[in-house]
C-alpha cells in the first residue's frame, strides 16, 4: 500500500508536508478555497492522520457543516492526494446511495483508503459502508474563529471586528466570493459583513411574507383574543395612531410544544414586522459563558433590536434568567448583575420611543422573576394550553394537513391524538407526508393514524402492565368523582401510556391536594395489587408529580402544619413528601384491593381498544361492579416486593 500519510492540507501540521507541497505552496499563492478548507480542519485531523497510517484500508467519513463544505473537502483531498479514493455525498438518492457498495468493496480489496464527505443527513451511508466505517470524523458548524483563521492564512494579515452573527448564515461559496486574490483583510471582513447583511434582510422579506399567519391558526379563544388585539395595536404604531409606548410587552407560557414560537411569528408575519429571535441558550453559548461574556451577548441582542423599526423581539427559555429570590446568596452574587442588566434593557428598549414588541416565552412562569413581570416589563402572562377537546385538535390537524384531507375526515385522528401538542402533532403530519411521498402517493388518514397509533410491538406481558398502571390511574380518579378525559396505552417518546384528568382549580384544597397525590400514585398501587411484574420504572413520573405536588403544599401554601415559605430541599420537606406518598399510595392499595374485578375489567378493555375517552370508563366499571373477585389474586400484593412496599406505605394520616 501507498505511504498516505503524508497529506498536506487535510492534515494541516508542518510535519507532513510533503517537499512538493512546501514548493508548491511558496510558488502559488494560498487559494481562499484552500485557506478556508485548513482553517475548518484545523486540529482536527490527528485521527486521520493514525487511520492513515494503517496498513489495512481504511473507510473515513468526514461530516462536513453543509453540502457545499463537503464538495470542498472532498475536492482539495482529490486534487492534493489522488491515491486516496474520495467521495462526496451530500443527499440520499431512491436507492439509498447503494450504488456506492461495489465501488468501495473494491477499493478495500485493492487496499485503497476511502473517504466520505457527506452531510449529517440521515442514512446518507448505505447500512453496509456505515457499519464498518473506521472513523467518524463530525466537524463543528462554521464560526467566526475558523473564518478568521482563514482570512489570516490567505492574506497575512489579523482580521478585525467579525463576529459569529456575522458568518453563521453564511455557506463556503459566500466566503470564497468575500476572500478574493489581493484584497487586504479588511476588505474580506467588510464584503462578509456586507452579505451577512443583505441576507439578515432578505430572511426578513422572506419570514414576513412565507408562514402561517396568526389569523390563519387554529387557536384557543383567550389566545386569539390576545394575538388580535395585540395585532391591531401593532398595526396602529406602525401608522402612527399608536404611541409605541402603548404597546404591552408580554410572556407567552405553557407547556413544552403549545406552539409558543409559532405564534410569535406568525403574529410578526401578519403585521409585517421582522422578528428577532434569542434564547438564554444562545447568549450562553456564543459567549465565553462569564459574566462579561453574557452581558454582551444581551446587549448585543437589544441593540440588534434597535437597529431596524417594526421589530418584535422575541425571547425563548426566558426562565433561564432565574428569580433571584429563589437563589442562596453565592448564586445571587452571580446572577444579580445579568438580570439586572436584562431588566435595564428592557427599560431600554422601552423608553426608546421605537416600534418595537417583546416577548417571552417560558415553559414554567412560576420561575420568572417578579421584576422581569411587573407592569412596564412583560406584563401580559398569555397562557397557551395543551389542547383539550377533539374539535380544538381536529382544527389543528386541519391546519397541517390542508388541503390534502378535509377536516370532516378527521374526526377518528383526532380522537387518537388527545393529549397532543401542536408541535407533536406537526411532526406527525410531516412523517405522514413522507411516508406517502417515499411510496409516490397521495396522503390519506390511514397515513396520519398509521403514525399516531402505530402496531405495538412491545411484549404482550408489557402492554398488560402499562394496561394495569392506567386503569388504576383511571379507575382510582373515577372513584374520587375527578373526571377523566381520556386514557391511553399507546406509546409517545418515553411514555408507555397517559391518563389525563381534569386539573384542579385555581384554589387547591388540602383534599384536593391529597386525592390527586392518591391519582398519581393509583398506578403503582395496580402495579403492586394486580401486576405480574410489581412495581416497576412506568410510576418514575407519578412519583416525581406527586412529590412536586406535595412539596409545595407544605412548603408554599401552608396546607399543613407549617406555615410560611420553607426550603424545598430541606429535609424536613423530604421526609414529610415520603410519608405523605406513602400514605396516600395506601389509599390507593385500599381502593383497588376492594375493586380489583373492576380495574382488571378497564385494563383488559384498554388492552384490546387502546384508547378510551372519559365518557366510555365509567359503564364498564359500572358492568363489572358486582363481579367476584378473581381467585387467581391474592389478597395482598402478588410479589415480596410489593408486599414490601405495602407494609411500607402503612403510615397513618396526621
Amino acid at each position: 500500500m501507498s505511504n498516505l500519510a503524508n497529506m498536506t492540507l487535510v492534515l494541516d501540521d508542518d510535519e507532513f508536508d510533503t517537499a512538493e507541497a512546501a514548493d508548491a505552496a511558496e510558488a502559488k499563492p494560498m487559494r481562499p478555497d484552500r485557506a478556508l478548507v485548513r482553517a475548518l480542519l484545523s486540529g482536527r485531523t490527528a485521527p486521520i492522520r493514525k487511520a492513515l497510517r494503517s496498513d489495512v484500508a481504511q473507510v473515513i467519513q468526514i461530516i462536513a457543516p453543509t453540502p457545499a463544505w463537503a464538495r470542498a473537502i472532498s475536492k482539495e483531498i482529490q486534487r492534493s492526494h489522488p491515491e486516496v479514493k474520495t467521495l462526496s455525498l451530500t443527499e440520499t438518492k431512491k436507492d439509498r446511495n447503494d450504488w456506492v457498495v461495489p465501488q468501495v468493496l473494491s477499493q478495500l480489496i485493492s487496499g485503497v483508503h476511502s473517504v466520505f464527505c457527506t452531510t449529517n443527513a440521515p442514512e446518507i451511508l448505505p447500512a453496509e459502508i456505515e457499519g464498518t466505517t473506521d472513523l467518524r470524523l463530525d466537524l463543528p458548524e462554521i464560526d467566526a474563529a475558523v473564518v478568521k483563521r482563514a482570512i489570516r492564512d490567505f492574506c497575512g494579515q489579523r482580521p478585525v471586528g467579525l463576529g459569529d452573527e456575522d458568518v453563521e448564515h453564511l455557506d463556503f461559496f459566500d466566503l470564497v466570493m468575500a476572500m478574493r486574490p489581493g484584497s487586504s483583510a479588511r476588505d474580506c471582513v467588510r464584503r462578509i459583513k456586507a452579505l451577512a447583511e443583505k441576507q439578515r434582510r432578505a430572511r426578513i422579506v422572506m419570514h414576513r411574507t412565507i408562514g402561517s399567519r396568526v389569523e390563519d391558526l387554529p387557536l384557543p379563544m383567550p389566545v386569539r383574543s390576545w394575538a388580535m388585539t395585540c395585532l391591531d395595536e401593532l398595526n396602529l404604531v406602525a401608522e402612527g395612531s399608536l404611541p409605541a409606548s402603548q404597546l404591552r410587552f408580554a410572556v407567552l407560557e405553557g407547556a413544552p410544544g403549545t406552539g409558543k414560537t409559532l405564534l410569535a411569528e406568525a403574529l410578526a408575519r401578519s403585521a409585517g414586522w421582522r422578528t428577532v429571535s434569542a434564547t438564554m441558550g444562545d447568549w450562553f453559548n456564543r459567549s465565553d459563558g462569564h459574566l462579561g461574556g453574557v452581558s454582551k451577548a444581551i446587549v448585543r441582542f437589544f441593540d440588534t433590536l434597535l437597529e431596524d423599526d417594526k421589530t418584535i423581539g422575541f425571547i425563548d427559555e426566558i426562565d433561564g434568567l432565574p428569580d433571584r429570590a429563589s437563589l442562596d446568596a453565592r448564586d445571587r452574587q452571580w446572577w444579580t448583575p445579568v438580570v439586572n442588566l436584562f431588566l435595564k434593557q428592557i427599560d431600554r428598549i422601552r423608553t426608546s420611543g421605537r416600534p418595537i414588541m417583546l416577548i417571552g416565552a417560558t415553559n414554567y412562569y412560576s420561575r420568572l422573576d417578579a421584576a422581569m413581570v411587573r407592569p412596564g416589563r412583560l406584563e401580559q402572562r398569555v397562557h397557551i394550553p395543551v389542547p383539550q377537546t377533539e374539535d380544538e385538535l381536529r382544527a389543528i390537524f386541519a391546519h397541517y394537513l390542508a388541503p390534502d384531507i378535509p377536516a370532516s375526515e378527521l374526526e377518528p385522528v383526532a380522537r387518537l391524538a388527545l393529549g397532543a401538542t401542536p408541535a407533536l402533532i406537526e411532526a406527525w403530519v410531516k412523517q405522514a407526508r413522507g411516508l406517502a411521498r417515499h411510496d409516490q402517493r397521495v396522503l390519506t388518514v390511514e397515513d396520519v393514524i398509521d403514525v399516531i397509533a402505530p402496531p405495538d410491538d412491545r411484549a404482550p406481558n408489557e402492554i398488560r402492565a402499562v394496561a394495569i398502571h392506567e386503569a388504576g390511574h383511571a379507575f382510582v380518579a373515577t372513584r374520587l368523582g375527578i373526571g377523566v378525559r381520556h386514557v391511553s396505552i399507546i406509546a409517545r417518546g418515553a411514555s408507555g401510556g397517559f391518563t389525563q384528568t381534569v386539573p384542579p382549580g385555581g384554589i387547591l384544597s388540602r383534599q384536593h391536594l391529597e386525592d390527586h397525590v392518591t391519582i398519581m400514585m393509583a398506578g403503582r398501587a395496580a402495579d403492586l395489587i394486580l401486576g405480574d411484574m410489581g412495581a416497576h420504572s412506568g410510576a418514575a413520573i407519578d412519583i416525581e408529580m406527586a412529590t412536586s405536588l406535595l412539596t409545595r403544599g407544605y412548603c408554599e401554601w401552608g396546607l399543613y402544619e407549617s406555615l410560611g415559605h420553607l426550603d424545598p430541599n430541606s429535609e424536613a420537606a423530604f421526609d414529610f413528601a415520603d410519608r405523605a406518598i406513602k400514605r396516600l399510595l395506601n389509599r390507593a392499595i385500599k381502593l383497588i384491593t376492594q375493586n380489583r374485578s373492576q380495574v382488571l375489567a378497564l385494563a383488559t378493555e384498554l388492552q384490546t381498544r387502546r384508547f378510551l375517552k372519559g365518557h366510555e370508563i365509567k359503564p364498564i366499571l359500572d358492568h363489572h361492579a358486582d363481579d367476584p373477585a378473581p381467585t387467581k389474586t391474592a389478597e395482598r400484593p402478588s410479589t415480596r416486593r410489593g408486599r414490601k412496599a405495602e407494609a411500607n406505605a402503612q403510615v397513618a394520616p396526621k
